[in-house]
């Protein structure tokens, strides 16, 4: 086959896999497309109902209560922003931004840092306090809460209701919020309200003691009760207490209530520190129960040992925090792990969150006045939204690749349909030349072939006229000895016809010559009687040897004639089968020499035959 048609095949065949592959891909990118460009519209459904079911309860609650205490038309807003979205896609990376708005009658005053600049703290505290609330909540479903002098801005004249509200909060949603305090109007709806007093010792320490307690819990479906022991920690030397729904602890100032606080942060977050241990002890104990699990921190020759209800102790090397949150979070107490989402977050935020269900009189407001940034990580974390929406952004990202990808296989298919038309043209024409030239080249065959052909047929024909003349040779070379003097077998047929009459015409004279031999015969005595006899004598003694010569000979010549008129057909034969003139020529001068005759140049055969 044509090398350049077999090339075009191997190239249509490479082009036309090349289009299968392509076509194959085109199929599953658009399988893909399909599926991304739906899990892209679950994934802003799901991001839609997610945050936005978890923002509408902050607000909600939020909302409601700064309605419920101030009575008055404000409110706040969480917004979220994707104004650096295009950015974001393009890097790959998402990071939402939110915003925490105050609006008072419907009209914007502040938000995110410029909070505290433009706003009342009692307000912002009761924002910030539910806000680290229900952080708690919404992550891990945490309903323990203590908060030291978080809510010392409210005015007196908002703390009944401020009360009201949080006795109602804990009913419904099953909170336990400790809420320790100077004022005693913000226990006035408290479920438990604590007063403390301190006594003053001999070696001038104090001890903190309960000196009265109000128990108005009634049958409401609160929360299971909290229980701690505490000995020997600060102020407190000993002292028991009980939590359910929301608990008031007052009393006056300086006289170590916050050592509730840092007793139960040292519990639950292994911070105790040396000097919490009161002085003149060697052992610090620190208990908390909860639903019939418990949990001990027991200080001792400056190591802090840990047990807990089903036996298990901790101490030095096994003193690990994941292991002691572990086992505190069966307790019930929920921890909020954001540290480990960012790593590298730094600010005053995050080191409340880590702690979160505890707040000391120290700490900022939680989220107000915090720079945008904490709070775009804390709200992403909380809502989760940026995993979804980075998982949206990702969508969108692959469907984007997936189209532009689709698009270059088009590109591409386009330009292979191109070629493979223009091959599959170029073959088609490089056939027919190649069909043209092999159909010329086979009638050059077939040409080639007819001669051969012809040829062939003359080989065989003259194969039977050899085969022929070597039979007919092979009778003739029979008659070789015969000497016949005629030089009709020279000719051809009309030749073989003048040699019949030469051959008739000598038997005429034979015959004569016959005759005259019994004349002769008679003279043949008195041959020699006159002169004129013995002329005659000679002459008719010269005639008779020539006669009986003649005579003799005869005889073979009738005999050459039966041959040459027995072979007459024979040499008609020769000539119809067109046997050229140079080879019967041949063949007559075979004869003439095997026979030593010839036809007489004078009389052409019509007079005497002479013996060459």
């Amino acid at each position: 086959m044509n090398f350049q048609i077999e090339f075009l095949k191997n190239k249509i065949i490479e082009t036309e896999d090349k289009l299968r592959a392509i076509q194959e891909r085109e199929q599953f990118l658009e399988t893909e497309i399909k599926v991304v460009d739906e899990a892209k519209r679950l994934l802003e459904m799901l991001k839609t109902a997610k945050v936005k079911a978890k923002k509408d309860f902050i607000l909600n609650v939020i909302n409601t209560a700064l309605n419920d205490i101030f009575q008055q038309d404000i409110k706040i807003e969480i917004r979220s922003s994707d104004e650096d979205q295009k950015i974001q896609e393009k890097q790959k990376k998402l990071q939402i931004k939110y915003d925490i708005i105050l609006l008072e009658n419907g009209i914007e005053i502040g938000r995110n840092e410029r909070l505290l600049v433009s706003n009342g703290g009692g307000v912002l505290s009761v924002i910030s306090l539910l806000l680290k609330i229900l952080t708690g909540y919404i992550y891990s479903k945490n309903k323990f809460y203590v908060f030291d002098e978080s809510l010392a801005q409210v005015s007196e004249i908002y703390q009944e209701r401020l009360s009201l509200f949080l006795q109602q909060f804990c009913e419904r949603y099953g909170f336990t919020l400790i809420l320790i305090n100077h004022n005693p109007r913000l226990a006035t709806h408290a479920h438990m309200a604590y007063t403390l007093g301190a006594d003053k010792l001999k070696n001038g320490l104090k001890r903190l003691k309960i000196e009265k307690l109000d128990d108005m819990r009634e049958e409401n479906e609160l929360a299971a009760p909290w229980f701690f022991e505490i000995e020997n920690f600060q102020s407190i030397e000993k002292l028991n207490l009980e939590f359910q729904g929301f608990v008031s602890i007052t009393g006056a100032n300086n006289i170590g209530k916050s050592a509730i606080v840092r007793a139960i942060n040292s519990l639950i977050f292994n911070s105790f520190q040396e000097n919490y241990l009161r002085q003149g002890t060697q052992q610090a104990l620190i208990k908390m129960s909860h639903d019939k699990r418990w949990a001990e921190l027991i200080y001792k020759s400056k190591k802090v040992y840990y047990k807990f209800w089903d036996g298990t102790e901790l101490s030095g090397k096994k003193l690990a925090q994941d292991k002691i949150q572990e086992k505190i979070e069966e307790i019930g107490f929920k921890f909020l792990n954001i540290s480990k989402m960012y790593k590298n977050w730094k600010s005053d935020v995050k080191e409340q969150v880590d702690r979160l269900y505890v707040t000391t009189q120290y700490d900022k407001m939680y989220l107000i006045g915090s720079k945008s940034n904490d709070s775009d990580k804390l709200f992403n974390f909380l809502f989760n939204a940026e995993t979804i929406a980075q998982a949206l952004l990702n969508a969108s990202y692959d469907l984007r690749s997936l189209t532009v990808e689709q698009k270059e296989l088009f590109g591409n298919k386009q330009v292979l349909e191109a070629e493979l038309d223009k091959l599959k043209k170029k073959l088609k024409i490089e056939e027919f030349y190649f069909k043209k030239s092999v159909i010329e080249n086979l009638r050059n065959k077939n040409s080639e072939l007819e001669i051969l052909k012809q040829n062939l047929n003359k080989i065989n024909r003259f194969i039977s006229a050899v085969e022929n003349f070597i039979m007919k040779k092979s009778k003739i070379d029979q008659f070789k000895n015969i000497e016949l003097e005629t030089s009709t077998l020279q000719l051809r047929v009309d030749k073989g016809n003048k040699i019949v009459k030469i051959i008739t015409t000598l038997l005429e004279q034979g015959k004569l010559y016959v005759a005259k031999k019994g004349i002769l015969d008679n003279f043949k005595k008195n041959i020699d009687q006159t002169g004129m006899i013995q002329k005659e004598k000679s002459f008719f003694k010269y005639r008779l040897n020539l006669a009986m010569q003649l005579t003799e000979k005869l005889v073979k010549y009738k005999n050459a004639y039966d041959t040459v008129y027995r072979y007459k057909e024979v040499f008609d034969k020769i000539s119809k089968g067109k046997v050229g003139q140079k080879q019967l020529q041949e063949w007559w001068e075979q004869i003439k020499t095997s026979l030593g005759i010839e036809i007489c140049p004078r009389c052409q055969g019509l007079g005497y035959v002479h013996r060459t």
